[in-house]
Parts: structure tokens; sequence; C-alpha cells
């Protein structure tokens, strides 16, 4: 099977919007009790999609499943070499941003103990947890110092479970068993949540997709599914199975032509389910039950053509969505600071939506900046470090001309965050 050489622009436009749509969730209330001035004249559909911005995680998992699988070759095994680089490349594209986000919060943990601000959230042992990347192995602690980041520590354990997981995934080759597999791969999705749901777990399982905050405080069970590593593997291997039908495309293939006939039906009905989700149930919502229409939506940009894929390939959408991650991960540590700024000067928020408006173009410039002058050069200097320092060592206990060949068919993200 040939790989497709092409960059995938529209997918990475995609992130920006995905982004947009987590930080805009943050930043409301997420619970029926609670109100801001401009939501109550908003439609009501306007109000559940806003609500259910936690669904873009989900999204996220199944495009990083899908961009790696693109772009890395899983048809043989990997060298312990080839496993070592693909760890490298992972590393030093989410490690330096996560970090920098951590950072930035330590002194806003210290002010609030100077303060005596219950800051539980920032405790130390939490704080150890997250540096680690593994604070989502521990679901009552996964939103503690820079909560967003519960989702990386998720992706740390897809990506170590890629070279091989990838490899398995990829042996079904055809395209009737990788349709099976997605098929199966969704029933796994739902199976802790309609168990939720069934049983229910008070505070999770009976409460609207629109009116709860996922795995609230307080409630272990809707913690562990809605933030443990497992619950978030079928998405990432939804995305790897996508790749491996995506590539199985011929080069001449109708579909290609086709890209709006899916990804078009594919977003209007999630954003119609989305809308209606004060009638769903939040365990099902949160983590399965639209899996099949993300996956059609990301196949359909994925192909190219279209109004859709060329709109989200803009130029202009693209560079944002390459700092998508940027504002994913610093959003929240953002957010600390202007309100940090606000008590400190005594700042008075905007009347109505202005002081969301305010934080989210806050967090697109900054994130902007940090990606083009911070995040983007330090990832490629680690990289070329770390990759130097691994081929210098490999060097010394090998001889030359091994015949070994890169897993990688181009650079790893090829336009795409992964």
């Amino acid at each position: 099977m040939t790989p497709h050489r092409h960059p995938l622009p529209a997918l990475t436009g995609l992130r920006f919007f995905l982004a947009v749509w987590v930080v805009v969730f943050h930043v409301i209330p997420t619970t029926l009790t609670l109100e801001i001035p401009w939501l109550p004249s908003a439609p009501a559909a306007v109000d559940c999609l806003l609500r259910t911005g936690y669904v873009a995680v989900t999204i996220f998992f199944v495009l990083s499943g899908f961009v790696l699988a693109y772009n890395y070759d899983l048809g043989r095994v990997w060298t312990q070499r080839e496993r070592w680089r693909f760890a490298i490349a992972r590393f030093s594209r989410i490690y330096p941003a996560y970090v920098a986000g951590l950072a930035a919060l330590v002194p806003v943990a210290l002010y609030r103990i100077w303060q005596r601000i219950p800051a539980g959230e920032y405790s130390l042992s939490s704080g150890a947890l997250s540096v680690l990347l593994i604070q989502s192995w521990f679901p009552e602690r996964a939103l503690s110092w820079n909560y967003p980041g519960w989702s990386l520590s998720a992706e740390a354990f897809f990506y170590a479970l890629f070279p091989i997981a990838g490899y398995w995934l990829w042996k079904l080759r055809s395209r009737g068993k990788v349709i099976a597999g997605l098929a199966v791969l969704w029933l796994l999705s739902l199976a802790a949540p309609l168990a939720a749901v069934v049983i229910p777990i008070p505070g999770f399982g009976d409460v609207p997709a629109a009116g709860g905050v996922p795995g609230a405080a307080g409630e272990p069970w809707g913690s562990l599914i809605s933030y443990h590593p497992l619950s978030g593997l079928p998405a990432f291997a939804t995305g790897v199975l996508l790749a491996a039908l995506y590539r199985s495309l011929p080069e001449d293939s109708p579909w290609f032509r086709r890209a709006d006939w899916l990804s078009v039906p594919a977003l209007a009905v999630i954003c119609l389910t989305l809308a209606n989700a004060d009638q769903l149930p939040l365990a099902v919502v949160r983590n399965g039950l639209l899996l099949p229409l993300y996956s059609i939506l990301i196949f359909g940009l994925a192909l190219g053509n279209g109004f859709t894929a060329r709109f989200l390939g803009l130029p202009a959408l693209v560079f944002l969505g390459n700092a998508s991650y940027a504002m994913y991960i610093l959003h929240f540590p953002i957010g600390e600071w202007l309100l940090l700024a606000r008590r400190w000067f005594d700042i008075r928020a905007p009347e109505g939506a202005g002081w969301e408006i305010l934080y989210v173009l806050s967090v697109i410039a900054a994130a902007s900046l940090f990606y083009k002058l911070i995040e983007e050069p330090v990832h490629k200097t680690l990289r070329r470090v770390l990759t130097a320092k691994l081929d210098r060592t490999a060097g010394a206990n090998t001889p030359l001309h091994t015949g070994e060949s890169s897993p990688i068919s181009a650079d790893s993200t090829r336009g795409n965050r992964s």
C-alpha cells in the first residue's frame, strides 16, 4: 500500500475551531443553575452547543490517531531505534508547551496560598502527577493544576501504545475488516457510558449532556469514565483505522471528488445533535455517541476537495490550527492570570459577553505568539538535539549501513498537529 504524500491542511484548520470551542466551553458556566448575562438571550441551540465543548477532546483523539497513522509506516514492526525516534518526536512536540503551562501556574498557586485561598487543586502531589503526565490515571486528580492537561496524559499513553497497537490494527488491511473494527471500537466507547446511564451514576449518568460537568468533583465513577486514558483509547484507535481506510484508496478514487458529501452532512448532524444535548444523557455524549460522525467528518476533510476542506485549509486557519495546541494547553493559565490582574488592579469586567470575548481573543493572540516565537523553535531544536544524541549512541553500538529504514514517510506533522 503506497501512502498518500500530500498534506492535509483542512485537518489543521479544524483544530483551530476545536480549540476555540474548548476555550469557550471553559469560560462559561456549565451547570444549568448558573447564568451569565448573554446566555439567557441566546437561542437554546447555541447554549447547548457551547455547553458541549468537551466533545472536542474526543475529536482531537480521533485526529491524533489519524494523523500519526497517516504519516508513519505501520506495515511492519519497528526497531528499537525507530521507537526511540518516535518517542523523541512526540516528546519534543508536546512536552515543552505542556511544562510551560504548568510553570505559569506556580505563581498562581503561591498567591492563593499566601492569600489563604483554598488551593487543593494545586497540591504538590497532584503537581508531581502532572509533571509526569500520569494524572489521568488518577481520575479524581485529573483536573488538578492545568486541568486541560489531562488529555495530554491520555495522549502520552496512546503514543506509548502506537508502535505496537498500530501495527496490529494495520494488519486488518481489508476495507471490510477496517469497517468492522470501527464498529467494534464504537461499541467499546459506549460500553461504560451506557452502563452509567443504566445504573445510573448519580450526578453523571442521569445528567443532561448540556447541563453538567463531565466527571464532576465528588463523583469518582464519573471521573473514571470521563478522564481515564482507557476511556479515550477507542477514539484514538478509531483514528488509526480511519487512516488505514484512507490510505487504501487509490489516488484516482472518486471519493476524492466527493469530500463534501461526507463532511457537510456529518457536521450538520453533529451540530443538530449537540444543539439538543439537553435531551441526552451526559455520559454517552461525553464519550462515544457521535464517534462515527466525527470519523466521517475527519475522513471527508482529509479527502481535501469541497468547499469545507478548502475553507479550513486557508493559510490563516492553518497557522491558527498549528497554534491550537498552545491555545489548548495555555488557555487556563492565561485565564488565571487575567483573573489575578482584575483583582490586583480592581478592573471591572465588561458587561455582557465582553469579558468572555476579551479572554478568547487574548488566548488566540498569546498562543499564536507563543507558537511562533517559542513552541516551534524549541520543538525543532529539542528534536534535533535528542535525535542527534540518539544517532550518536546508536552509531557507537551498531555497524554502518544497517539497512534500517525510517518509520516515517515525511515530517510527522505534514502540516497537522498530532
